[in-house]
């Protein structure tokens, strides 16, 4: 049975445009409006989730403290640019999917392609779109994220209270006419400048009393149970990277830890760009009567970007592998894949090439896959194992001989021949002209189907 062409407002307009010869712009502005609805659904969804993992373990931080709640959201703010990092790309790819799901789903892209539109064509919008999210993950990545961690370290060390008891066990007592205190926010340090006083330090034995003209105090600043780093290098710019990396020696490690940070902060916004648009052949495998992939298939895409990522991490900092090709070859490999799933869905093909398919089904069915169909049939129809082939043996000529049409069912994605008593089950909507039809579309055989075809092949090549 051929799937039903529902007439929308987007199969009307697709037809205008094409009578009127005008630019597409409200198709893609239509396009825009269906990926950005279920991005920033997404988007927030994760991001209450990733809100939720960094609460509990900075609930100590602020109730040791006691800090206050709108210092609480100050500071807190200053964590979102590192979620967004990894938030947008994700939330990017879904959009991307769910929006061509659904427009497949509604046969919408048939009919855009009924009225000249083709993949490459609606690949525009959606290059616009993931585009405009990248530069947005660019920014949060180069700009936002060096001054928010910058902002959150001077923040806490505002909050620490200090108390410098010089190696005693009593605390000194100083007085002055004058004083002045500065900071130096780059060390973390508060200068103390005393003048015209003096420095009383009592004990049980002596006491002493020193007075002075001048005095000078540095107190280093450190938050509770941590010692202050010689260098964050999520604090410094790019170019404070490159300058820092350059005065070190490329070649020693922690040039290369500064390194790996500069390329990994361009890696990532480019890396944005390309899930998203592995969203778009993903979106174009649903349709009327098929099992939609998209969603679970490209959140394996995203978590093996992101392993492959950080194993280039590990390769930069740890090895004498040139960097640049490190750090960027997830995105090359992710490129040229996301190119192949693009070239083979304009020219509709299936996502994965047949000899493949064919290769992982008889992988699936030697080492027993409890997925595989033939073991599927085995668990839901019981009865099929029970009954005798001898019963269907004469039926073998019939069914070669016929014309009749293979019926199969969408959702298991199994076929039935017309001698099987499965043949007219109501959830049998599909038909296919011949077996061979059957099997390019991706359906296998039930059990008993699977064995009238290889008897009847059998008896085929003992006659030849």
């Amino acid at each position: 049975m051929s799937p039903t062409l529902t007439i929308d407002n987007a199969n009307i307009y697709a037809l205008s445009m094409i009578i009127s010869k005008k630019p597409p712009l409200l198709l893609y502005s239509y396009l825009a409006s269906e990926m950005l609805a279920p991005f920033f659904a997404s988007f927030m969804i994760m991001n209450s989730v990733f809100f939720l993992v960094k609460l509990i373990p900075f609930l100590n931080f602020v109730l040791e403290l006691e800090i206050s709640f709108v210092d609480f959201i100050k500071i807190f703010s200053y964590l979102f640019p590192n979620i967004f990092l990894y938030t947008i790309p994700m939330s990017a790819m879904i959009g991307v999917t769910i929006a061509f799901s659904r427009l497949s789903n509604d046969s919408e892209i048939l009919a855009f392609k009924a009225t000249g539109i083709s993949i490459y064509q609606m690949l525009l919008p959606v290059i616009m779109v993931t585009l405009s999210l990248g530069l947005l993950t660019a920014y949060f990545s180069i700009k936002l994220i060096p001054v928010s961690e910058k902002n959150i370290e001077l923040f806490t060390y505002q909050l620490v209270w200090v108390s410098d008891m010089r190696n005693q066990q009593t605390p000194s007592i100083t007085m002055a006419e004058h004083g002045q205190m500065t900071s130096d926010l780059d060390k973390f340090l508060i200068n103390i400048t005393l003048e015209n006083g003096s420095l009383h330090r009592p004990d049980n034995v002596d006491s002493q009393i020193i007075l002075f003209d001048k005095y000078e105090i540095a107190i280093p600043l450190s938050p509770p149970g941590a010692k202050r780093k010689k260098l964050n290098r999520g604090t410094l710019t790019m170019t404070q990277l490159l300058e820092k990396a350059k005065e070190i020696g490329p070649e020693k490690p922690p040039a290369k830890v500064l390194l790996t940070e500069f390329h990994k902060r361009l890696v990532l916004p480019v890396g944005c760009v390309i899930l998203a648009l592995i969203g778009l052949p993903l979106g174009l495998q649903a349709g009327p009567g098929k099992k939609g992939i998209g969603i679970p298939f490209g959140l394996g895409v995203f978590i093996s970007y992101y392993i492959m990522f950080t194993f280039a991490k590990m390769v930069s900092t740890d090895t004498d592998f040139p960097i640049f090709i490190a750090m960027w070859l997830p995105n090359t490999f992710y490129l040229f894949f996301t190119s192949i799933l693009i070239w083979r869905s304009a020219n509709e093909l299936p996502l994965i090439p047949q000899t493949i398919s064919n290769f992982w089904s008889l992988l699936m069915e030697r080492s027993g896959n409890f997925f595989n169909n033939i073991l599927f049939v085995r668990k839901t129809i019981p009865s099929i194992q029970k009954t005798p082939f001898s019963k269907y043996d004469k039926l073998t000529n019939r069914f070669f001989k016929t014309k009749t049409t293979i019926r199969a069912n969408a959702k298991t994605r199994i076929f039935h021949l017309p001698e099987c008593e499965f043949y007219d089950c109501k959830n049998c909507s599909i038909e296919f002209k011949n077996i061979e039809i059957a099997f390019n579309a991706n359906f296998a055989p039930c059990k008993f189907c699977s064995t009238l075809i290889k008897k009847r092949q059998t008896d085929q090549d003992n006659s030849n």
